[in-house]
């Protein structure tokens, strides 16, 4: 009912009662995703740019799923933040969520979308020193920073981390 309801004033050219309408709704229903995505969808489509960051401020504090995170991300990039800024986000999202799959996830953000190979390796080793030591162990971890660097012509450095990744679970083994 929402959505619509803010749909029909945004066709009707009415931004500031869609504003005002998925205001509501995101303070009544926090949880409910896609109300925040078409409250920032709106705010970029008008190029609301502050606004716009200011929501998904507000929707970063609720703790949303990987998905939400990596929107912030994506959005920053595209509307003149930058990979500085984008790249806070997805540091404050590893930060919130520090897994094996955030790790990946900022990894490969930092691979394709910033095309910055130095801060994905760093973050690939971030994520074999900082996870729990059963969450870096797993093989999947390794299988990625492995093809992250064969994907960069590093060889050796993909033989070594194949290596430690036996060598971690034969220790793992063995106990």
């Amino acid at each position: 009912l929402w959505l619509r309801y803010a749909q029909f004033e945004m066709r009707n050219e009415f931004v500031n009662h869609a504003r005002n309408v998925l205001d509501r709704a995101v303070q009544l229903s926090p949880r409910t995703d896609f109300l925040w995505y078409k409250y920032v969808y709106m705010e970029e489509l008008v190029r609301d740019i502050p606004k716009c960051r200011a929501v998904f401020e507000r929707w970063m504090k609720w703790m949303p799923d990987d998905n939400a995170w990596t929107a912030y991300a994506r959005f920053e990039t595209r509307c003149g933040g930058g990979n500085d800024r984008a790249e806070a986000v997805m540091r404050r999202y590893v930060n919130a969520y520090p897994s094996a799959k955030s790790f990946m996830k900022f990894a490969k953000w930092a691979e394709h979308d910033a095309k910055d190979v130095d801060l994905a390796r760093t973050i690939w080793e971030a994520s074999l020193s900082e996870l729990e030591p059963e969450e870096s162990k797993q093989a999947r971890v390794f299988s990625r920073f492995a093809s992250f660097e064969e994907r960069q012509g590093e060889y050796d450095r993909a033989r070594v981390i194949y290596k430690h990744a036996i060598a971690r679970s034969e220790e793992h083994t063995s106990e």
